[in-house]
């Protein structure tokens, strides 16, 4: 007895949604699994977020007057129009201001002579505003009243700077 043609319709069509699911299955397991950045379980304030920085990181404020590099050991920062008076650096005969360093002897605006390579990359990512970049005990948030990193530490210091003010916080 041969299958009627009702019959086969049914059979192709179910064979159809068996190959379609296997390979919805096989997509679904291929795909690469995105998630979200890690976020530090104790920021500062319930709107800000960040990411721990695992390797040394590059990163400009939005205004792209201030870039730094954050590492395990410190944060190096270069702001390239500031209107601030920097403090003087002992015997430096270079434009003092225009770099500032923040590392396990303090927050500093050292003579330029003294920074080895401050380059830091024209094309790092933006910090936007309110968000922060931690890096071991070194952090930095980005507002736009400028950029504040700190070290949190037995030994807490840090430093604010925007085009008008370098500060060194406690």
């Amino acid at each position: 007895m041969g299958r009627t043609n009702e019959q086969r319709l049914i059979v192709a069509l179910a064979a159809v949604d068996a190959v379609l699911l296997v390979m919805l299955v096989v997509l679904a397991v291929s795909l690469p699994v995105f998630r979200a950045a890690p976020v530090e379980a104790t920021s500062p304030s319930p709107t800000s977020t960040g990411v721990m920085a695992d390797q040394p990181t590059d990163f400009r404020m939005p205004s792209g007057n201030i870039a730094c590099r954050l590492t395990e050991a410190g944060v190096t920062c270069m702001i390239d129009s500031f209107s601030y008076a920097a403090p003087p650096a002992a015997g430096c005969t270079g434009k003092v201001g225009e770099v500032v360093v923040l590392d396990a002897d303090g927050a500093r605006a050292p003579c330029p002579s003294e920074v080895s390579n401050p380059m830091i990359a024209t094309d790092a990512n933006v910090l936007e505003y309110g968000r922060w970049v931690r890096a071991g005990d070194y952090r930095c948030q980005s507002s736009q009243a400028g950029v504040l990193c700190t070290r949190e530490s037995l030994n807490p210091a840090g430093f604010r700077l925007s085009r008008t003010a370098f500060e060194i916080t406690p």
